[in-house]
Protein backbone atom coordinates (compact mmCIF):
# COMPACT_ATOMS: atom_id res chain seq x y z
CA UNK A 1 0.00 0.00 0.00
CA UNK A 2 1.63 3.17 -0.96
CA UNK A 3 1.72 5.33 2.72
CA UNK A 4 3.54 7.43 4.49
CA UNK A 5 3.31 8.36 8.23
CA UNK A 6 5.50 9.84 10.56
CA UNK A 7 4.80 6.83 13.14
CA UNK A 8 5.97 4.22 10.27
CA UNK A 9 9.12 4.06 11.85
CA UNK A 10 8.21 4.36 15.51
CA UNK A 11 10.31 1.56 16.22
CA UNK A 12 13.13 1.53 13.75
CA UNK A 13 15.76 4.22 14.96
CA UNK A 14 19.10 2.39 14.80
CA UNK A 15 21.63 3.56 12.39
CA UNK A 16 25.25 3.63 14.81
CA UNK A 17 27.81 6.27 14.66
CA UNK A 18 31.00 6.52 16.07
CA UNK A 19 29.41 7.60 19.28
CA UNK A 20 26.64 5.54 19.46
CA UNK A 21 26.36 2.54 21.98
CA UNK A 22 28.16 5.04 24.81
CA UNK A 23 29.72 2.12 26.99
CA UNK A 24 30.46 -0.13 24.01
CA UNK A 25 28.47 -2.56 21.47
CA UNK A 26 29.53 -6.31 21.46
CA UNK A 27 28.32 -9.41 19.52
CA UNK A 28 26.02 -10.18 22.25
CA UNK A 29 24.68 -6.88 22.47
CA UNK A 30 23.85 -7.01 18.09
CA UNK A 31 22.29 -10.38 18.98
CA UNK A 32 20.76 -9.56 21.90
CA UNK A 33 18.80 -6.74 20.73
CA UNK A 34 17.99 -8.59 17.45
CA UNK A 35 16.15 -11.00 18.87
CA UNK A 36 14.37 -9.05 21.31
CA UNK A 37 13.14 -6.80 18.75
CA UNK A 38 12.40 -9.62 15.90
CA UNK A 39 12.17 -12.69 18.03
CA UNK A 40 14.61 -15.48 17.76
CA UNK A 41 15.61 -16.85 14.23
CA UNK A 42 13.21 -19.81 14.18
CA UNK A 43 10.72 -18.67 11.43
CA UNK A 44 7.63 -18.07 14.11
CA UNK A 45 5.98 -14.46 14.27
CA UNK A 46 6.02 -12.67 17.12
CA UNK A 47 3.91 -10.02 17.92
CA UNK A 48 4.52 -5.93 19.36
CA UNK A 49 1.65 -4.07 21.07
CA UNK A 50 1.21 -0.34 22.46
CA UNK A 51 -0.94 2.24 23.08
CA UNK A 52 -1.01 5.09 24.75
CA UNK A 53 -2.81 9.13 24.82
CA UNK A 54 -1.62 11.85 22.06
CA UNK A 55 -2.42 15.00 23.63
CA UNK A 56 -2.53 18.68 23.05
CA UNK A 57 1.32 19.75 24.40
CA UNK A 58 -0.15 23.05 25.78
CA UNK A 59 -3.13 22.03 27.47
CA UNK A 60 -2.12 18.38 28.28
CA UNK A 61 -5.62 17.75 27.59
CA UNK A 62 -5.76 14.04 25.50
CA UNK A 63 -7.20 14.04 22.20
CA UNK A 64 -6.99 10.27 21.10
CA UNK A 65 -5.40 7.23 21.87
CA UNK A 66 -2.82 5.86 19.77
CA UNK A 67 -2.53 2.12 19.28
CA UNK A 68 0.28 0.34 17.63
CA UNK A 69 0.69 -2.89 15.95
CA UNK A 70 2.68 -5.31 14.48
CA UNK A 71 3.52 -8.71 13.76
CA UNK A 72 7.47 -9.52 12.65
CA UNK A 73 9.45 -12.53 11.91
CA UNK A 74 13.34 -12.66 12.06
CA UNK A 75 15.86 -13.62 9.34
CA UNK A 76 19.09 -14.12 9.08
CA UNK A 77 21.19 -13.40 5.80
CA UNK A 78 22.62 -16.89 4.55
CA UNK A 79 25.59 -15.12 3.18
CA UNK A 80 26.16 -12.99 6.32
CA UNK A 81 25.08 -14.11 9.58
CA UNK A 82 25.74 -10.77 11.47
CA UNK A 83 23.12 -9.38 9.20
CA UNK A 84 19.01 -9.68 10.42
CA UNK A 85 15.93 -8.96 8.65
CA UNK A 86 13.32 -7.82 10.74
CA UNK A 87 10.30 -8.56 7.84
CA UNK A 88 6.88 -6.57 9.62
CA UNK A 89 3.28 -6.10 9.11
CA UNK A 90 2.14 -3.28 10.96
CA UNK A 91 -1.01 -1.89 11.64
CA UNK A 92 -1.83 1.41 14.02
CA UNK A 93 -5.50 2.75 15.37
CA UNK A 94 -6.89 5.30 16.79
CA UNK A 95 -9.18 5.18 20.00
CA UNK A 96 -11.18 7.44 21.50
CA UNK A 97 -10.61 8.66 24.63
CA UNK A 98 -13.60 7.84 26.82
CA UNK A 99 -14.39 4.81 25.07
CA UNK A 100 -11.49 2.72 23.56
CA UNK A 101 -13.82 2.50 20.30
CA UNK A 102 -11.58 2.62 17.14
CA UNK A 103 -12.65 5.85 15.47
CA UNK A 104 -14.45 6.23 11.94
CA UNK A 105 -14.95 9.97 12.77
CA UNK A 106 -13.63 12.58 14.84
CA UNK A 107 -15.63 16.14 15.13
CA UNK A 108 -17.40 15.24 11.57
CA UNK A 109 -13.82 14.13 9.77
CA UNK A 110 -13.30 10.77 8.06
CA UNK A 111 -10.67 8.84 10.28
CA UNK A 112 -8.65 5.88 9.23
CA UNK A 113 -6.35 3.78 10.40
CA UNK A 114 -2.59 3.51 8.90
CA UNK A 115 -1.89 0.52 7.41
CA UNK A 116 1.58 -1.18 6.25
CA UNK A 117 1.70 -4.02 4.13
CA UNK A 118 5.26 -4.75 4.90
CA UNK A 119 8.13 -2.56 7.12
CA UNK A 120 11.44 -4.30 5.77
CA UNK A 121 14.04 -3.57 9.23
CA UNK A 122 17.50 -4.55 7.95
CA UNK A 123 20.29 -4.27 11.00
CA UNK A 124 23.55 -5.32 10.58
CA UNK A 125 26.96 -5.87 12.77
CA UNK A 126 30.01 -4.67 11.43
CA UNK A 127 33.43 -3.54 13.02
CA UNK A 128 31.90 -3.08 16.00
CA UNK A 129 29.18 -0.82 14.53
CA UNK A 130 25.39 -1.52 13.85
CA UNK A 131 23.46 -0.25 11.23
CA UNK A 132 19.39 -0.20 10.95
CA UNK A 133 18.05 0.97 7.87
CA UNK A 134 14.05 0.53 7.57
CA UNK A 135 12.24 0.05 4.27
CA UNK A 136 8.96 0.94 3.66
CA UNK A 137 5.94 1.60 0.91
CA UNK A 138 5.90 0.81 -2.67
CA UNK A 139 6.85 2.25 -6.38
CA UNK A 140 7.27 5.87 -6.18
CA UNK A 141 6.49 6.14 -2.43
CA UNK A 142 9.36 3.48 -1.85
CA UNK A 143 11.43 5.39 1.51
CA UNK A 144 13.66 4.31 3.20
CA UNK A 145 15.09 5.65 6.91
CA UNK A 146 17.93 5.99 9.02
CA UNK A 147 18.43 7.24 12.48
CA UNK A 148 21.94 7.96 13.81
CA UNK A 149 21.40 8.06 17.40
CA UNK A 150 21.34 5.65 19.68
CA UNK A 151 22.91 3.76 22.70
CA UNK A 152 22.99 0.94 25.31
CA UNK A 153 23.24 0.83 29.34
CA UNK A 154 23.64 -1.90 30.73
CA UNK A 155 22.00 -2.99 34.44
CA UNK A 156 22.78 -6.22 35.16
CA UNK A 157 20.61 -8.87 33.61
CA UNK A 158 18.78 -5.97 31.66
CA UNK A 159 19.85 -3.36 29.01
CA UNK A 160 17.95 -0.36 28.03
CA UNK A 161 18.78 0.43 24.48
CA UNK A 162 17.45 4.14 23.73
CA UNK A 163 16.97 5.37 20.17
CA UNK A 164 16.17 9.41 19.27
CA UNK A 165 14.84 10.40 16.02
CA UNK A 166 14.29 13.17 14.06
CA UNK A 167 13.21 13.18 10.71
CA UNK A 168 10.79 14.48 8.26
CA UNK A 169 7.96 12.74 5.93
CA UNK A 170 5.54 13.73 3.65
CA UNK A 171 1.53 12.13 4.08
CA UNK A 172 -0.51 11.52 1.31
CA UNK A 173 -3.13 13.65 3.40
CA UNK A 174 -1.38 16.74 2.99
CA UNK A 175 0.88 15.93 -0.01
CA UNK A 176 1.85 19.38 -0.02
CA UNK A 177 3.39 19.53 4.08
CA UNK A 178 6.18 17.91 5.38
CA UNK A 179 5.83 16.96 8.55
CA UNK A 180 8.61 17.01 11.68
CA UNK A 181 9.04 14.54 14.26
CA UNK A 182 10.88 14.69 17.28
CA UNK A 183 10.96 11.14 18.59
CA UNK A 184 12.64 9.04 21.79
CA UNK A 185 12.19 5.56 22.17
CA UNK A 186 13.43 3.14 24.99
CA UNK A 187 14.11 -0.95 24.72
CA UNK A 188 14.01 -2.96 27.85
CA UNK A 189 15.46 -6.12 27.12
CA UNK A 190 17.06 -9.25 29.20
CA UNK A 191 20.59 -10.40 28.49
CA UNK A 192 20.47 -13.07 31.37
CA UNK A 193 18.23 -16.06 32.57
CA UNK A 194 15.30 -14.25 33.31
CA UNK A 195 11.98 -14.39 31.23
CA UNK A 196 10.52 -11.10 30.61
CA UNK A 197 9.35 -10.24 27.40
CA UNK A 198 11.54 -7.28 26.04
CA UNK A 199 9.46 -4.02 27.30
CA UNK A 200 9.29 -0.60 24.85
CA UNK A 201 8.34 3.27 26.01
CA UNK A 202 8.12 5.93 23.36
CA UNK A 203 7.49 9.44 23.26
CA UNK A 204 7.52 12.14 20.71
CA UNK A 205 6.48 15.62 19.29
CA UNK A 206 5.23 15.96 15.75
CA UNK A 207 1.82 17.58 14.10
CA UNK A 208 -1.51 17.26 14.81
CA UNK A 209 -3.17 15.06 12.42
CA UNK A 210 -5.79 16.53 9.99
CA UNK A 211 -8.75 14.44 10.86
CA UNK A 212 -8.25 15.72 14.58
CA UNK A 213 -7.82 19.44 13.98
CA UNK A 214 -4.26 19.77 12.83
CA UNK A 215 -3.33 22.32 10.39
CA UNK A 216 0.23 21.61 9.14
CA UNK A 217 1.52 23.93 12.94
CA UNK A 218 -0.40 22.04 15.44
CA UNK A 219 1.74 19.69 18.13
CA UNK A 220 0.31 16.69 19.40
CA UNK A 221 2.57 14.86 22.30
CA UNK A 222 2.14 11.04 22.41
CA UNK A 223 3.12 8.75 25.18
CA UNK A 224 2.94 5.00 24.72
CA UNK A 225 4.16 1.84 26.41
CA UNK A 226 3.99 -2.21 24.94
CA UNK A 227 5.98 -4.94 25.06
CA UNK A 228 6.24 -8.38 22.56
CA UNK A 229 3.69 -11.42 22.69
CA UNK A 230 4.78 -14.51 21.46
CA UNK A 231 1.53 -15.96 20.24
CA UNK A 232 -1.47 -13.86 18.26
CA UNK A 233 -3.92 -15.02 21.19
CA UNK A 234 -1.77 -13.51 23.89
CA UNK A 235 -3.20 -9.82 22.36
CA UNK A 236 -5.42 -8.18 23.67
CA UNK A 237 -8.84 -9.41 22.19
CA UNK A 238 -10.27 -5.80 20.87
CA UNK A 239 -7.79 -5.47 18.66
CA UNK A 240 -7.80 -9.22 18.00
CA UNK A 241 -11.16 -8.80 17.25
CA UNK A 242 -10.63 -6.02 14.67
CA UNK A 243 -7.21 -7.91 12.91
CA UNK A 244 -9.74 -10.68 12.49
CA UNK A 245 -12.52 -8.89 11.49
CA UNK A 246 -10.82 -6.55 8.70
CA UNK A 247 -6.99 -6.90 8.39
CA UNK A 248 -7.21 -11.08 8.62
CA UNK A 249 -3.53 -10.95 6.22
CA UNK A 250 -2.32 -9.03 9.61
CA UNK A 251 -2.21 -12.52 11.55
CA UNK A 252 1.11 -13.04 10.38
CA UNK A 253 3.82 -10.94 7.94
CA UNK A 254 5.23 -11.72 4.85
CA UNK A 255 6.73 -14.98 4.67
CA UNK A 256 10.12 -14.10 3.48
CA UNK A 257 12.25 -11.30 1.29
CA UNK A 258 10.63 -12.51 -1.81
CA UNK A 259 7.21 -11.81 -0.81
CA UNK A 260 8.16 -7.77 0.25
CA UNK A 261 10.36 -7.57 -2.83
CA UNK A 262 6.71 -7.90 -4.59
CA UNK A 263 4.88 -5.66 -2.32
CA UNK A 264 7.88 -2.75 -3.03
CA UNK A 265 6.56 -2.65 -6.76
Amino acid sequence: MKFISATAVLFAALLSTATAWSDGLTQKDFEMFADARFGPPDGKARYWHGKGPVRDPETGKTIYVFEYYDTVRQIVDPKNPNKRYGIVRKLDLFRDKDTGEVLQTFEGREVKPWVFPYQLMELEFKDGEVMLTVSQGAGEFLRTHKFPHSEIKRHGDFSHVTFQGFYRTRRPEIPDRVSTTTMSSLFMICGGKCSAAPQWNQSSVSTLAPWAGGDGTKLAYMHISGSRFETFEELPQNLRAVIDKQYPQWRQPAKDLNEVRELQR
